[in-house]
């Protein structure tokens, strides 16, 4: 595995560098710079780098047992098909899986979303507090997620 602690301008950029082996799709870059990345992943470690994105991943497999720390300490969760997670921006993280597992992942360049949502009570940091300490079952974010992810495949901005 690659060291977490190097720097990379971007989740896409480190992902290739470390997992490049799991990427199964990428694509390129859309408003914002926002990427859409999946990835088949065995059992084992695939934590991350910090990275200047906001990312938001969703579970396309089963139920997957693992542990997590995505900023905002340590878990233990069976993380079930369309639950999703959230990493905060320059946030390393550790991710343990007990079982193969297929993601995608929404990488959003977090300057550039605070660029769009001024006026709104953005944290600085990008550390939505809660979001990072457990896995998110919200059928509605399930269908924004999904809905995003098929726009960026269809190469709409």
């Amino acid at each position: 595995m690659l060291d977490t602690n190097l720097y990379f301008d971007s989740m896409h950029a480190f992902y290739s560098a470390a997992y490049s082996e799991t990427l199964v799709e990428v694509n390129r870059p859309v408003a914002l710079g926002t990427t859409l990345l999946s990835a088949r992943q065995g059992a084992g470690d695939y934590s991350d780098a910090a990275v200047p994105d906001l990312v938001i991943t969703r579970g396309l497999s089963r139920e997957i047992p693992a542990t997590l720390d995505l900023g905002a300490g340590q878990f233990r969760a069976a993380i079930p098909r369309n639950s999703i997670v959230v990493t905060p921006p320059n946030t390393p993280t550790k991710i343990l899986l007990d079982r193969p597992n297929e993601v995608e992942f929404l990488a959003i360049p977090y300057t550039a979303l605070q660029s769009i949502c001024g006026g709104h009570d953005l944290p600085p940091d990008g550390d939505f507090g809660a979001a990072h300490r457990a896995n998110i079952n919200c059928p509605q974010l399930t269908v924004l997620f999904i809905q995003t992810a098929r726009e960026i495949r269809a190469g709409n901005p």
